[in-house]
């Protein structure tokens, strides 16, 4: 999994507004965060809690780097939401409203406004 997203990274270079390469990278990097390096943590933690904490920090790095991939994501489609969800959540999720991201609309995909609602965005 590693390889893939580095690869789609590499991609993302030359395609850096490609909504679908940025919708797999987030999608990516937050399944390879909580699958493979939260878990791990997990596993130690009553063992060896000073380990378990460093794994965290990597875990919580690559969360954010999802997140950002997911938040440039967005910005493709919503100029400045990036910005607007920090100061008001609530008025982001209603401008994008209920609307799919176009990268997913067509396999039923989760509108923007349900995950702000959800905490997600």
């Amino acid at each position: 999994m590693p390889f893939g997203l580095k690869t789609m990274e590499t991609l993302l270079q030359t395609l850096p507004e490609h909504r679908g390469l940025l919708l797999g990278l987030c999608r990516g990097f937050t399944q390879y965060s909580y699958a493979f390096v939260q878990a791990d943590a997990d596993a130690i933690e009553a063992t060896n809690y000073a380990r378990a904490e460093e794994i965290r920090v990597r875990a919580r790095k690559l969360f954010v780097r999802a997140r950002d991939y997911g938040l440039r994501g967005l910005e493709v489609d919503y100029k400045g939401i990036t910005r607007q969800l920090s100061m008001s959540p609530d008025s982001a999720a209603a401008r994008c409203g209920r609307a799919a991201c176009r990268c997913c609309s067509d396999r039923g995909g989760v509108g923007v406004g349900d995950l702000a609602r959800q905490g997600s965005a």
